[in-house]
């Protein structure tokens, strides 16, 4: 019977699930900025990223830290409500589990040494992303010579997520 799951983790891949999530609440956050539930249904997204892949704060912190620090009541109720559903949801399925579900996703992981070997190979490794990210820096020089958008928010947004790829 065992055959029938081995293959289970080339079908279904929770990063793709969790960057739809992480992005789903980016879209809820900037394009929803009149609806009153903005920073909830934001947080609760990225909430349920975490759920996904706990590698989630490293990809949020910079742009958790600057919609504080530009937009602080509705990115208040954003960052609360990511980090109290993430929290709730730890420690629930931790005391559910019998404390499995921090042993799995913490204490294994922190188990295996640094290599800092693979941290400078990580640029090389992304080499093939310089068209990409030459279009993101188009973008961006476009969206700083219009005024339209902002360049902070987006800045704190890749930082984090290629924070959260070397991570």
């Amino acid at each position: 019977g065992h055959h029938l799951a081995e293959g289970w983790l080339d079908i279904g891949r929770g990063d793709s699930l969790h960057l739809a999530l992480l992005l789903g609440g980016v879209c809820a956050y900037r394009l929803r900025t009149s609806h009153p539930f903005t920073g909830v249904d934001a947080g609760l997204l990225w909430g349920l990223a975490f759920m996904t892949k706990q590698s989630t704060p490293v990809a949020l912190a910079p742009l958790a830290l600057w919609i504080l620090l530009r937009e602080f009541k509705r990115g208040q109720v954003a960052v609360v409500t990511f980090v109290l559903l993430s929290a709730l949801s730890w420690f629930a399925l931790d005391v559910v589990h019998g404390g499995w579900f921090r042993y799995y996703t913490f204490d294994v992981p922190r188990k295996f040494p640094l290599d800092p070997a693979l941290a400078g190979r990580f640029l090389i490794e992304m080499a093939p992303l310089a068209p990409a990210l030459l279009l993101g820096l188009f973008g961006a020089w476009s969206q700083f010579r219009s005024r339209s958008g902002d360049l902070g928010f987006l800045a704190a947004l890749v930082a984090g997520f290629v924070a959260s790829g070397w991570h």
